[in-house]
């Protein structure tokens, strides 16, 4: 299930540990995009476990994990850190890839709750809150992302889909 309505995504997010990083973004973009560097590491500390950090590159549409927090590796059973989709699209689904495409697409975050009619995906049961940022101003050229539970979310706040 896919959520773009930034208010769909607070009702959703109301119960989850993702609600405080949603709020602090939101509070980071009330004048435009946040860049990365506008978030002070010590206010992520409750999330930074739960965080990737994916740079875009729109010329050759590759994406590279910049950071890719511990709890993420554990739930996954893999570190992406430092790695391009190109290198690894045999263990990254293509769903999974295209959203970070979509977020870079609207300039808006969006609610991915992995559901079990998205078979072949290793997030299964998560929930990834994705981020746009952008350092200059000109699009996104990051996306922030936060992993949870998906029991953590109230999946009867809003209207539900398939993404």
């Amino acid at each position: 299930m896919l959520v773009e309505d930034v208010d769909e995504i607070g009702s959703h997010l109301a119960q989850s540990r993702l609600s405080g990083l949603f709020t602090l973004w939101q509070a980071r973009a009330a004048d435009g995009l946040p860049a990365w560097r506008d978030f002070d590491i010590l206010e992520m500390r409750p999330w930074l476990g739960r965080l990737t950090l994916v740079e875009l590159f729109a010329d050759d549409k590759d994406i590279l994990w910049r950071v890719f927090g511990t709890k993420v590796s554990e739930m996954l059973q893999r570190d992406m850190t430092g790695i391009r989709y190109s290198e690894r699209s045999d263990i990254v689904p293509a769903n999974v890839y295209k959203t970070y495409w979509q977020v870079a697409g609207t300039g808006k975050p969006l609610l991915h709750v992995v559901t079990q009619r998205e078979v072949d995906d290793p997030l299964v049961g998560m929930v990834r809150l994705m981020l746009p940022l952008s350092d200059g101003g000109d699009g996104v050229d990051m996306v922030m992302t936060g992993y949870d539970e998906s029991g953590s979310v109230d999946p009867g706040a809003a209207p539900q889909g398939l993404g």
